[in-house]
């Protein structure tokens, strides 16, 4: 064995314990249900504790098979020290495809095989984001903004879902959802416009969403950062997919569909 492959290899009492944590995270995952998400959390958190990496690699896998355990598996979160949620963070870009060395690599398929729908298995990434951005919003989320505008840079689309969740779900930003607005009237958008008062008033029937006011700032103010400009850089990298989509676009039946799913999204 030459010193560069000894160097580089785990000793064997890492992998063994990395093993022993990944058969307890399976087992606690496979046991979560709404009935006992304390109990769970409990167990997460205190196994996530030695190495959070191999705990919340599983989170995503998890995640995108079964996309009802979504919201549980948020609030299951509520005891995992801050390290643990930004290595979750991390975990969830390498799963959406931030592990490749270029952003142009595409790994594994993001479309159903009508090519106009997202795959099943991002759809429930991007309700994951929403959500767990929602619940934890001092969670580091600018290697996500980056990669999500590094991928429209490189002309790639499929990652606005990602967008669209962060701004609605965690930003409570309304316009991000267009499907509840297609059906409105005039009165009823300019409604929008004001207060909870006024859109309980014209729209909403009575019901208003909690907008959490916490990840709202967060995000606000990383879109708005004077350094980073992701606001401005998702401005300019949305219009010029649009334009893409509606001028530079072969009349193709693959290029049809990627104009539909834009419009999906």
């Amino acid at each position: 064995m030459s010193p560069k492959t000894r160097r580089s290899s785990k000793p064997l009492s890492h992998i063994e314990s990395e093993a022993k944590i990944g058969v307890k995270t399976r087992y606690h995952l496979k046991r979560l249900s709404r009935d006992n998400i304390r109990d769970m959390g409990r167990q997460i958190s205190k196994v996530s504790h030695n190495n959070p990496l191999v705990v919340f690699s599983a989170i995503p896998n998890q995640i995108e098979s079964y996309d009802n355990l979504i919201l549980m598996m948020v609030d299951s979160f509520k005891f995992v020290t801050v390290l643990g949620l930004d290595v979750l963070g991390y975990c969830l870009v390498i799963s959406l495809g931030g592990g490749s060395k270029s952003f142009q690599d595409e790994g594994r398929s993001k479309l159903k095989e009508d090519g106009i729908n997202s795959a099943q298995w991002l759809s429930s990434l991007e309700t994951f984001t929403g959500a767990f951005y929602r619940k934890f919003p001092d969670v580091e989320i600018r290697g996500l903004l980056s990669y999500i505008a590094g991928r429209l840079a490189n002309g790639h689309v499929l990652e606005l879902g990602v967008l669209q969740s962060l701004l609605k779900t965690a930003g409570g930003y309304g316009f991000a959802a267009p499907e509840l607005f297609a059906s409105l009237s005039r009165e009823q958008l300019e409604g929008k416009c004001g207060s909870i008062l006024l859109n309980r008033e014209t729209s909403d029937f009575g019901v208003v969403e909690k907008v959490n006011l916490k990840s709202f700032c967060r995000l606000h103010s990383i879109l708005l950062d004077d350094e980073t400009r992701y606001g401005v850089i998702f401005l300019v990298l949305l219009s010029q997919a649009r334009i893409s989509a509606m001028y530079h676009i072969k009349t193709s039946s693959s290029s049809v569909g990627k104009i539909k799913l834009i419009g999906n999204l």
